[in-house]
């Protein structure tokens, strides 16, 4: 399991916070890195950021947990003359796990005891979002989106010695918000947040976005 120490957690956090305050900063001074970017047309995106997920939910009692990992989006889309926009892509929303105690009930057994247990989920699948671009000056804007988020998780599991792998297949409703600044006139930085409801996930990212 890749482990992220809480060091470079609050690195990233950091690295995060301080993008979403420079694109605030530069739109709002009114700056003019790009003029004529297409109104209409398709493009391609990528991103990557941290995903938070309640691993903890699984256990009776939780002793250890990290619940926090690097996510990575791959997207490619079509915005509209009106600013909406559909696309599709990859999401792959890393590993999350941890160590406490199961009961003895929930594992198809009779009597109801804890057991001592460990495991390790990776989440990865397609997601298919419809999304909402507002202006907010020249090079600014604020988007806002929702979709479907088709997942599959394994799920390795420690439990009292015993190991076996759990794979789970379902849907997810996403939604989120975010900051798109451009740089170039068929560039731009993106910045989000977004929610995996089922999954009880929340990610934020930084990203480059190219219009084609």
């Amino acid at each position: 399991m890749h482990l992220l120490p809480t060091l470079q957690r609050t690195r990233l956090n950091s690295l995060l916070s301080s993008a979403l305050f420079t694109l605030c900063v530069l739109g709002l001074s009114g700056a003019t890195a790009a003029d004529d970017a297409p109104v209409s047309g398709f493009y391609l995106s990528a991103n990557v950021g941290q995903s938070s997920v309640d691993f903890g939910s699984r256990f009776k009692s939780a002793e250890s947990l990290d619940e926090d990992d690097t996510a990575y989006e791959v997207l490619f889309g079509y915005q509209f003359e009106n600013k909406w926009s559909l696309e599709a892509g990859w999401l792959d929303i890393g590993e999350h796990g941890g160590e406490g105690s199961l009961e003895a009930v929930n594992l198809g057994l009779d009597d109801n005891f804890l057991v001592d247990a460990s495991g390790v989920a990776e989440v990865e699948g397609v997601v298919l979002r419809v999304g909402k671009e507002f202006s907010l000056t020249e090079n600014l804007s604020f988007t806002a989106g929702a979709g479907v988020y088709f997942w599959e998780q394994e799920t390795r599991w420690n439990i009292g010695g015993t190991l076996s792998r759990q794979t789970t297949r379902d849907e997810d409703l996403v939604f989120g918000l975010g900051l798109d600044y451009k740089i170039a006139p068929k560039t731009s930085v993106t910045f989000g947040w977004e929610r995996q409801q089922l999954l009880e996930s929340d990610r934020v990212y930084i990203g480059l976005k190219f219009n084609f």
